[in-house]
């Protein structure tokens, strides 16, 4: 399974769960993941795009778009040096 911040993305329900080694995060899931809740809360809850995305990255433990992309990034360029 995969957690990113703690947080399982794959198959509990959100349970919280402590990242270990063997569970590596993984970013391209994570971006995919983010835009997609971004937008659906866009286009099915009527939000606009900045709050989306805001409340997106939220659902995912970060505390903003920012800190969500700035982790994004870490991952690729993790993956440059791999």
């Amino acid at each position: 399974m995969a957690h990113i911040k703690g947080v399982c993305i794959r198959g509990c329900k959100g349970v919280n769960v402590p990242c270990t080694k063997e569970c590596a995060m993984d970013w391209q899931l994570l971006d995919e993941l983010f835009e997609e809740r971004a937008a659906i809360m866009e286009y099915d809850g009527g939000l606009n795009r900045y709050e989306a995305e805001q409340r997106a990255a939220q659902c995912y433990g970060f505390k903003n778009k920012a800190e969500l992309k700035a982790t994004v990034q870490k991952g690729k360029q993790h993956d440059l040096y791999i």
